[in-house]
């Protein structure tokens, strides 16, 4: 019986195993596409978002810190 309960877990972890790395081919996928079709634009991307971080959230964490 402890053989078949084995044998189970073993089945169970295995296909958990597959979908773990089934899903890290798609995540790495879908993130090298967006890069390399994204590729000519990352240095506005970039000035935007930074300009976005700059004026709003890292102004509400500096407003976080230095209250009392």
């Amino acid at each position: 019986m402890s053989t078949f309960i084995t044998a189970v877990f073993a089945v169970i972890f295995t296909l958990i195993a597959i979908g773990q790395f089934i899903w890290t081919i798609v995540v790495t996928y879908r993130g090298l596409t967006w890069f390399l079709t994204n590729f000519d634009d990352l240095p506005h991307i970039w000035k935007r978002n930074w300009r976005f971080y700059r004026r709003f959230v890292f102004r509400r964490i500096r407003q976080r810190f230095f209250t009392v």
